[in-house]
């Protein structure tokens, strides 16, 4: 978990490398080592984009943050079609189909 805060952090300082604009850069960050820093990079990006589109997301309450991220990777790689798209539109993408609202 200190390398999910630490990279969250540094992704604020170094916001170019921290940004993924498309899928295939968001899924570069997936395929990274746990633990490592991309990973955390990985985790920190799907976090943001939880907290600043959450009004769009019907996240169950109990879900907990390694499960959302889980879920993202998931849809990454079960939906190589759609990685051209803009990272953040499939974050909400993964989310919306693993806990649709009613």
């Amino acid at each position: 978990m200190k390398w999910y805060v630490l990279a969250f952090f540094v992704s604020l300082i170094f916001p170019v490398f921290a940004q993924a604009k498309t899928g295939n850069e968001l899924k570069e960050l997936a395929l990274a080592d746990a633990q490592g820093f991309k990973e955390g990079v990985f985790f920190g990006y799907v976090e943001a984009v939880t907290d600043a589109r959450y009004r769009e997301l019907c996240i169950p309450k109990g879900v907990t943050r390694q499960q959302a991220v889980d879920v993202v990777k998931k849809f990454l790689f079960d939906n190589p079609a759609t990685l051209h798209l803009p990272a953040d539109d499939l974050v909400v993408r993964a989310l919306r189909s693993a806990w649709p609202c009613k």
